[in-house]
C-alpha cells in the first residue's frame, strides 16, 4: 500500500512517542511472592502480608518491606526483573524511576535477576556503607549486621561498586566486600556468596512463567489492591505476635486512609 509523505512523518511521531511515554514512565513493582514473616510498611499502613500461590501486591516507591527470620520476599519489577530478599532483611524501594530505580538494604540480602537496561535507564542497589550499580545482572548484595557490605556477580553482567575513595567493576563469579570509610576491596573469587546461587536458580526458573503472566495494571486497580491484600475493608493486617517484629522494635503505624471506590 502507497503511503503519502505526511502519513510516514505522522507514523513516526506516533511510534516515538510511544516510546518515550514508555520510558519516562515508572517501573511496576509487585511482592509476587511470600514465605514466612513478611511486612510491608507504606503511607497507608504497616502489615503482615501472606500471599497464595498466584497472588501478587503492587507495590510503590518509598514502600518498604522487610522480612522475619523465617521469611522470604520475591518482587518483581515490570515482569521482567526479579528479586528475592532472604530471611531477616529490610529493604525499601526509594525510586521506580526509569532513569534511576533506587533500592535500599538496610540489613540482610537480596539476590536479583536484573534484565539489561537502556542506555538512559540506571539502577542501583545502596546499603549504609556501599552503592552497587548495575546495567542487567544476576548479582547478590548482603549488608551484615556488622556493618560489611558484600556484592557478588553469578554467572553474567557487570557490577560497579562504590564505597569511599575509588569504585571497582566486580564481572562474573566475582565477589568484593566494602566497610564503613573504606574503599571496596579487589574483586576476587564468588566465594563467601556462592551459596546463594541456589536462590538465583529458582528465580531464573520463575522469572519466564512471571514475564508471561504479567498485565499493566491502572493505578487506581493498584491502589485498590494495595488496600485489599492487607486485610478487609483496606485496614492493615497486624504482623503476628510470635517471634520478634521484622526490622527491629515496633513503630507507631499510621491509620490508612479512606478505601478508593
Amino acid at each position: 500500500m502507497h503511503r503519502t509523505p505526511w502519513k510516514k512523518t505522522f507514523l513516526t511521531m506516533v511510534a516515538f512517542t510511544a516510546a518515550v511515554s514508555t520510558w519516562a514512565a515508572d517501573r511496576e513493582a509487585r511482592l509476587t511472592r511470600t514465605e514466612g514473616v513478611v511486612a510491608v510498611t507504606s503511607p497507608e499502613g504497616d502489615g503482615a502480608i501472606a500471599l497464595a500461590e498466584g497472588q501478587d501486591m503492587p507495590l510503590e516507591a518509598g514502600d518498604r518491606v522487610r522480612t522475619g527470620a523465617d521469611g522470604a520476599a520475591e518482587i518483581t519489577l515490570d515482569g521482567e526483573t526479579v528479586m528475592e530478599l532472604g530471611p531477616s532483611s529490610d529493604f525499601t524501594l526509594h525510586s521506580l524511576r526509569r532513569s534511576k530505580t533506587l533500592f535500599g538494604l538496610d540489613l540482610g540480602s537480596v539476590v536479583a535477576s536484573v534484565k539489561k537496561l537502556l542506555a538512559r535507564e540506571k539502577m542501583e542497589f545502596k546499603t549504609p556503607v556501599a552503592v552497587a550499580a548495575v546495567r542487567g545482572t544476576e548479582l547478590v548484595v548482603a549488608q551484615n549486621p556488622t556493618g560489611e557490605t558484600a556484592v557478588g556477580v553469578f554467572d553474567e553482567g557487570r557490577v560497579e561498586v562504590r564505597g569511599e575513595g575509588a569504585p571497582v567493576g566486580v564481572g562474573p563469579n566475582q565477589e568484593t566486600e566494602v566497610r564503613r570509610g573504606k574503599p571496596p576491596r579487589a574483586p576476587r573469587e564468588l566465594r563467601a556468596l556462592a551459596g546463594r546461587r541456589e536462590r538465583l536458580g529458582i528465580l531464573r526458573e520463575r522469572r519466564p512463567r512471571l514475564a508471561k503472566g504479567w498485565r499493566p495494571r491502572p493505578a487506581a486497580d493498584r491502589r485498590d489492591l494495595r488496600f485489599r491484600r492487607w486485610g478487609p475493608n483496606g485496614k492493615p493486617r497486624p504482623v503476628p505476635a510470635r517471634g520478634p517484629r521484622p526490622g527491629g522494635a515496633a513503630r507507631p503505624r499510621p491509620r490508612p486512609g479512606p478505601r478508593p471506590r
